[in-house]
This record gives structure tokens, sequence and C-alpha cells, in this order.
């Protein structure tokens, strides 16, 4: 998971939600990347978003508002198989 965050403590205190929920798992990752991949995953400078990033298919899907229920679907439907990726 990456997730392109602000520096808010609204944005902060969804990442340590998001990162409760499934840290446990084991299935993902958490990373906060470089402001430089902003551009690889379609994040409009500025913009905040959480991204799941398939390394071995090469391929992203992503929201477009960092908020936790946001997050969470989109984890949901990643591990439920109905997401829509883009391929790198």
């Amino acid at each position: 998971m990456l997730a392109f965050a602000g520096e808010s403590a609204d944005e902060k205190a969804v990442l340590a939600a998001v990162l409760e929920t499934y840290k446990r798992d084991g299935k993902f990752k958490f990373v906060e990347p470089s402001a430089d991949l902003r551009s690889k995953f379609a994040v409009n400078d500025g913009a905040s978003a959480f991204v799941v990033y398939n390394a071995r298919k090469a391929r992203f899907a992503k929201t477009d508002a960092l908020t936790e229920q946001a997050a969470k679907t989109l984890i949901d439907r990643v591990v439920g198989g109905d997401v829509k990726w883009t391929n790198l």
C-alpha cells in the first residue's frame, strides 16, 4: 500500500486507522513513498491518494480521496477480486 498524504492531522489519523485495521493480516505492506512517485501512480501534485500496488503484476488501483472509508473499501475490493487495475 502506498499513501500519498499531506501533513494534516486528519490524513495522519486516517493512515493510522487503516494501518491498525490491516497490519496484522500480513498481506499488505504500508509505505509512504517519495513525492517523485506521484506521476507514476497518476496522483496530482499536492493531492492525497491511497494506492494498492501489485509489484509482481506491475499494476495498481487507487482512491482519489484519502478517507478511512475509501481506503478500506479499496482494500476490501482488492482482497475480494473486484477492483479495476491500472497497468504501469
